[in-house]
């Protein structure tokens, strides 16, 4: 809020750009910035569930490969 103050203030009036424009352009600024915010999360949630889905695949496979089998056989 105090930055779209000031660009009105010092910037846009001397040039006499409308208030609307400014409205949109620092709206739109916000939007991108959220939306690269939103972009990195997601990638660092789609990596945190591969590695949980790969880990817990693998341990399933763990498990079940253990509980098949009973001491002192040979899984074939």
């Amino acid at each position: 809020m105090l930055r779209l103050r000031f660009t009105m203030k010092y910037v846009a009036r001397p040039m006499k750009v409308p208030y609307h424009v400014i409205f949109l352009t620092s709206t739109v600024n916000f939007v991108t910035m959220m939306l690269n915010i939103l972009q990195a999360a997601a990638y660092s949630i789609l990596i945190f569930l591969v590695i949980v889905i790969i880990t817990g695949s693998v341990a399933f496979v763990l498990f079940r490969v253990n509980s098949c089998t009973t001491p002192g056989t040979v899984q074939v």
